[in-house]
């Protein structure tokens, strides 16, 4: 029985050899799309690093818009803030001059 493996081992590596010489050969596209691949995960790594970068930005500038709309909301619903105040006047009408149009 040990002569009977050893045999159909040999057919078996035989076999496998026979149909390695059957493949085509690999062509060098093959290697410059290994490249390409490792060129694309490049590029993947840098946007994700700007990705980032942009996301950081994004969050900060949404807490400074949280921020300004607490800030508004708080002034609409004081109920001593009154037109009649100039001041109050003066930061209402800065607001809608100033502060909205670089907030939208």
């Amino acid at each position: 029985e040990a002569g009977g493996a050893g045999g159909m081992r040999a057919v078996g590596v035989l076999g496998l050899g026979a149909l390695l010489a059957w493949l085509p050969p690999v062509p060098a596209d093959t290697f410059s799309a290994l490249r390409s691949v490792r060129q694309a995960r490049g590029v993947e790594g840098r946007l994700l690093r700007r990705l980032r970068a942009y996301l950081r930005e994004e969050s900060a500038r949404l807490r400074r818009l949280g921020r300004f709309y607490e800030k508004v909301r708080a002034l609409h619903q004081d109920p001593g803030a009154s037109v009649d105040n100039p001041l109050l006047a003066f930061s209402l009408i800065k607001r809608l001059s100033s502060d909205w149009p670089r907030i939208l």
